[in-house]
C-alpha cells in the first residue's frame, strides 16, 4: 500500500469529553474548567499553538476570542479551543548509525531520548524507532514507558550510513495509526542525509499530509556544523556528491509543521533542547476549526493564526495538504512503504545504483559499465560519462556510488592521462613516501606524482584508495595505497609509492586495479598479479568510488564490486 495512503488526513471529528460542540454552536467557553480531550476522526483541522513573549517566555491566560484563524485568507470559525495539556502520541526516532557511536553522542542522545519518557501526559502513547541506512521500529505504540526506556538503554551504534529522510517518513506512517490527535515526532542526529530512498520532497509532503509536529536536533560536528553553515541549500561530499543541507532542511520542516529544530554544540545544549520540546508540548494551545466542505481539491491550504494582544510571538505549522486517492498519491510519489513483520521497514524505491545490482547465492554483486548516466555516480563539471567510460578530469576529487558493504572483491580498469587537470579545486596532498628499490624519486619536476585508482570502504571516518602513477625513467608501474581520515583531513600512507613488477603504462593504456578486502586483511593486484598484502583495521565497511589526484584525467569502465560472505 502507498504510505500516503495510509496516513490521516490533517482533519479529525471532534468528540469533547463531557462537552459537545458542532458547527452552528458556539465554541466552549474559556472558563470551562473541565479538562477537554480530542478522539481522532476526520472532520475538524487541529492546530497546535506556542504563544511567546519578546523575550521567549510562554504566554499563558489567552483566551478563545483572543485567537484568529486563517486559510488562505478566509476567516475560520474557532470550533474548540483549549489550553491544558493534551496526551500525545510521541515517536521518539533515534539515528544509531556509527558516528553515534564513535563520537560518543549515542550515550548522550540515549540520555536526551529517556528524558522524554519522563516527561509529559500521563496518557501519552509512545512509539521508539530507529535508523541508519536502514529503518527500524523497535517498540510500537504502548503507554508503559518501562518497556521503551529498556529498548532505548540496549541501542548502539551499529556500522552503517544514514538516512533519516526514510526515518521521517516511517515514523509520521506508524503516527497513521496514533489514537491521539496531538502527534509529535524528535529526532536526534549527527549527520546529513546520504542514504535514503525517499527525497526532500516527498518528505514534506509527508509532513503536510500527517498532523505531527516534526521536532529535529542536528547535533553535528563542529567541523561539519561548520561546513553547513557556510554552505547553502546543498552540499558536496567528499564522494562528489550534492546532498541537501540539513540546516535547511530542518528548519523547513520544522517550520512546516509548527514545531523547532536545535543545533547543540554540547551536551548541556541537547538537554536543554530537549527540555524545550517538553515545555512546548505541554504549553500549547490547542484550536481547531471545520475544514471548508466546498473546496475538497487535493492540494495544500495555508494557515495563518493570529493573536489579537500585542507583544507576542505566535508559533504554527504553515498549512496542511490534503490526501490524494491513494492511487493518486502512489502515482505522484512514485514511492511506498512495506512493513514487515521483524518491525523492520524497507523502502520500495529503487535508488539508482541499484539497477545495477543483483543477488547471487546470498551475496551482493555491482557491475557498472558507465553506459548509463542515470546509474547515480556524480554528473558534472569535472565528472562525466561518456561513451561507456567514466571520467574525472578535476584534480584532489572522489566519484563514490553503490552499496554500502564490509567484505568485498573489486576491480576496475583505469587509465591515467597526465598534465593539467581541469577546474580550480585545491589539490589534495598524497603524502609522498620513501622511494622504491628502483632507487628512484616519486616526484617529478619537483610536484608529487598524480594518481588514479579504486577508492573502496568509504565511509563517514574516511577510506582507502589504491592509486598507480606513471614515472618516467622507469620501467615499472608505480602503486601506492593511502588512508584519508576524514576529521583530522590528514592522508596517512599505508604503502609508499612502490615500483611494481608490471611494466610503465602509456598515456592510452588502461592497467586493471584490483581489491580483496576481509576483515583487517587487504590484498591489491594489478592486472590480476598479486601487488602487495596488507593488515589494516581502521576502515570496516562502506562504498566504493574512484579518485584522481594532482594533474591529470582518469578514464575508469568495468567496475565489479562483489560481496565476500
Amino acid at each position: 500500500m502507498p504510505f500516503f495512503s495510509k496516513f490521516p488526513v490533517l482533519i479529525f471529528f471532534l468528540s469533547i469529553l463531557g462537552l459537545v460542540s458542532a458547527q452552528g454552536k458556539e465554541p466552549p467557553k474559556d472558563n470551562d474548567s473541565e479538562r477537554q480531550t480530542f478522539r481522532l476522526d476526520v472532520n475538524l483541522v487541529t492546530i497546535g499553538v506556542r504563544v511567546t513573549d519578546r523575550k521567549s517566555r510562554e504566554v499563558r491566560g489567552l483566551t478563545a476570542g483572543e485567537f484568529s484563524i486563517y486559510e488562505e485568507g478566509k476567516l475560520q470559525r474557532l470550533s474548540f479551543f483549549s489550553e491544558e495539556e493534551q496526551p500525545v502520541s510521541l515517536v521518539i526516532l533515534l539515528d544509531k548509525s556509527g558516528s553515534m557511536g564513535e563520537s560518543g553522542k549515542m550515550g548522550q542522545a540515549k540520555v536526551a531520548a529517556l528524558s522524554l519518557l519522563g516527561a509529559g501526559h500521563a496518557m501519552n502513547e509512545i512509539c521508539y524507532m530507529t535508523f541508519h541506512h536502514e529503518v527500524f521500529r523497535v517498540v510500537d505504540f504502548t503507554a508503559d514507558r518501562e518497556h521503551v526506556r529498556a529498548a532505548v538503554n540496549n541501542t548502539f551504534g551499529e556500522r552503517g550510513g544514514s538516512s533519516p529522510y526514510d526515518g521521517i517518513v516511517e515514523a509520521l506512517n506508524q503516527l497513521s495509526r496514533a489514537k491521539h490527535s496531538r502527534q509529535a515526532l524528535v529526532m536526534i542526529t549527527d549527520g546529513a542525509d546520504q542514504h535514503s530512498g525517499h527525497n526532500l520532497d516527498e518528505v514534506i509532503q509527508a509532513v503536510q499530509v500527517s498532523q505531527a509536529q516534526v521536532y529535529l536536533i542536528g547535533y553535528f560536528s563542529p567541523a561539519e556544523d561548520e561546513i553547513f553553515r557556510r554552505s547553502g541549500k546543498t552540499v558536496t561530499l567528499i564522494s562528489g556528491q550534492e546532498i541537501d543541507n540539513p540546516r535547511f532542511v530542518f528548519k523547513r520542516l520544522a517550520e512546516e509543521s509548527g514545531a523547532e529544530c536545535f543545533f547543540p554544540k554540547s551536551e548541556s545544549d541537547l538537554k536543554q533542547a530537549i527540555e524545550t520540546i517538553v515545555r512546548d508540548l505541554q504549553h500549547q494551545y490547542t484550536l481547531a476549526y471545520y475544514q471548508s466542505q466546498s473546496n475538497r481539491d487535493p492540494g495544500y491550504r495555508h494557515i495563518k493564526v493570529r493573536i489579537s494582544r500585542g507583544g507576542v510571538r505566535v508559533r504554527a505549522r504553515n498549512g496542511y495538504r490534503l490526501s490524494d486517492s491513494p492511487e493518486e498519491m502512489a502515482r505522484r510519489l512514485k514511492t511506498a512503504a512495506v512493513e514487515q513483520s521483524s518491525g523492520q521497514t524497507s523502502q520500495l524505491r529503487v535508488r539508482p545504483f541499484e539497477s545495477k545490482v543483483e543477488q547471487k547465492d546470498g551475496r551482493v554483486i555491482y557491475r557498472e559499465d558507465f553506459s548509463s548516466s542515470t546509474s547515480g555516480w556524480p554528473n558534472k563539471a569535472g565528472f562525466s560519462y561518456d561513451q561507456g567510460e567514466y571520467h574525472i578530469s578535476e584534480e584532489g576529487t572522489i566519484a563514490a556510488n553503490g552499496p554500502w558493504l564490509t567484505n568485498i572483491r573489486a576491480h576496475v580498469t583505469v587509465q591515467l592521462k597526465t598534465g593539467e587537470s581541469k577546474g580550480n579545486k585545491r589539490q589534495e596532498i598524497v603524502t609522498i613516501g620513501t622511494p622504491g628499490s628502483a632507487g628512484l624519486s616519486p616526484i617529478q619536476g619537483g610536484e608529487p606524482l598524480p594518481g588514479a585508482g579504486p577508492v573502496f570502504r568509504l565511509n563517514e571516518r574516511g577510506y582507502y584508495a589504491f592509486l598507480i602513477s606513471p614515472f618516467s625513467g622507469s620501467p615499472h608501474l608505480y602503486f601506492k595505497l593511502i588512508r584519508k581520515d576524514i576529521h583530522s583531513n590528514k592522508t596517512i600512507d599505508i604503502l609508499p609509492w612502490t615500483p611494481g613488477s608490471v611494466p610503465q603504462l602509456s598515456q592510452t593504456e588502461q592497467k586493471k586495479l584490483s581489491v580483496t578486502c576481509q576483515g583487517d586483511f587487504i590484498q591489491l593486484y594489478v592486472n590480476d598479479q598479486l601487488a602487495a598484502t596488507v593488515h589494516e583495521e581502521t576502515l570496516k565497511d562502506g562504498i566504493i568510488g574512484m579518485v584522481l589526484f594532482g594533474k591529470g584525467h582518469a578514464i575508469f569502465d568495468d567496475l565489479v564490486v562483489e560481496e565476500i560472505q
